[in-house]
């Protein structure tokens, strides 16, 4: 279980591209941004803002902020190798 709140704060979660996960997201006074697709329901109107939905069958995840935006990002697919 993935649990993240602010009161006045933008909350912005990057997951892998394949990541399963359950997701239940608002915001009162924001935006959400969704890169994961329309397998998740977006509700936004010119106050509140609302994400939910499944990926899969993975972990829950709640995000809610009271003044702020949400962002939902697929992460990049890249392995970085050091060298020295």
């Amino acid at each position: 279980h993935i649990q993240a709140r602010s009161r006045s704060g933008d909350i912005r979660l990057a997951l892998p591209p394949a990541a399963q996960f359950t997701i239940n997201a608002t915001t009162s006074r924001g935006e959400i941004s969704n890169t994961f697709g329309g397998a998740l329901k977006q509700d936004q109107n010119r106050r509140h803002a609302r994400l939910n939905g499944s990926v899969g069958s993975g972990p829950s995840i709640e995000l809610e902020t009271n003044r702020g935006n949400i962002a939902l990002e697929k992460t990049a697919e890249r392995i970085v190798t050091l060298q020295q």
